[in-house]
């Protein structure tokens, strides 16, 4: 750690410095102290993950959140150099990886058991309104790069965040509901299309551990995700991991009139709010598989296959899952 740690007087910090990592999801992330009473977060990219015009436009986007809306968005601290990312060596692995530095900012995280879920919802929906606003009228800067997140590049062999059927603890009845609820979200999401009223950039991972509650303010933070997917898209990252909570009804209900508030949604797309829970939770199955050394793959891995093939039944059946 002393080595690592040498490496960080490239940003603009006052010895000494301590690092205290925060449980491990897609990428190593540490608090950050420095001499001066400092607060930050580093996070460095999983390798392979993304691509430095991919790390660049996220913060590309962060940054027009900050300056054209109202919504409490991260900041970056950028190196002496004035560069926003940078290559940081980590012991034992062959490739620096990508590294950012943002100020931490003062709130609680909620979770899923949180009392006050439900009012927290709907000022979510508010900010997943506004970004979409924004995203849609941004003109976003040449060479900007971000991840299609469609059914096409999640879901089957090739998904972003690998094959749901590497999952352990799926049957050969489990595969075939699994494969048959794929099917059916393709037809689904094939017919609703990505007219731009309906498909855009988004967070895609509001879940309440990416989002701070702070004098009755929210503030987003973890756009590591962000990228090209259905609006309504957003409202399923929100329930990630509890998707068959008997809350979620309510917590869309909530989530929209928040959203309503800001941006307008047509019968056809809340029509798609349960197939986009489902196939979030699809994509959350291979996720867990991809990334089993993770902490977050850890601490859900009891009963997820399980509670996945359930939640793929009762959408094959027609209940509804909103």
């Amino acid at each position: 750690m002393t080595s690592f740690l040498e490496y960080l007087v490239r940003w603009p910090l006052v010895p000494p410095l301590s690092l205290t990592p925060i449980p491990r999801s897609e990428n190593l992330v540490f608090r950050l102290r420095d001499g001066q009473g400092g607060r930050f977060i580093l996070r460095l990219h999983r390798p392979g993950y993304h691509t430095l015009a991919e790390v660049m436009s996220e913060l590309n986007w962060i940054a027009a959140l900050r300056h054209d809306t109202g919504l409490q968005v991260p900041e970056v601290v950028p190196a002496r150099d004035g560069s926003p990312v940078l290559p940081l060596p980590v012991a034992g692995e062959t490739s620096p990886r990508l590294a950012v530095l943002f100020v931490e900012n003062p709130g609680v995280l909620p979770n899923e058991n949180d009392p006050d879920l439900p009012g927290l919802f709907s000022a979510l929906g508010a900010a997943a309104a506004l970004c979409h606003l924004h995203a849609a009228s941004w003109v976003r800067p040449v060479g900007f790069a971000r991840p299609d997140w469609t059914i096409a590049t999640t879901l089957g062999a090739n998904g972003i965040w690998g094959d749901w059927k590497a999952a352990p603890g799926l049957s050969d009845a489990d595969l075939v509901v699994l494969a048959k609820t794929e099917m059916r979200l393709m037809k689904l999401f094939d017919a609703y299309g990505t007219a731009s009223d309906r498909f855009g950039l988004i967070h895609n991972d509001m879940r309440p551990s990416n989002f701070l509650w702070h004098d009755k303010r929210l503030r987003l933070i973890d756009f590591d995700d962000c990228g090209f997917s259905w609006f309504i898209a957003d409202f399923a990252a929100s329930v990630s991991w509890f998707e068959a909570d008997p809350r979620v009804p309510d917590l869309f209900r909530r989530w929209l009139e928040g959203y309503r508030r800001h941006r307008a949604l047509s019968d056809a797309d809340i029509a798609m709010a349960g197939p986009a829970v489902m196939a979030r939770r699809l994509l959350l199955l291979a996720w867990s598989a991809s990334r089993a050394e993770t902490d977050l793959a850890a601490a859900h891995a009891k009963g997820f296959a399980e509670g996945t093939v359930k939640l793929a039944r009762k959408f094959l059946d027609g209940v509804g899952l909103v």
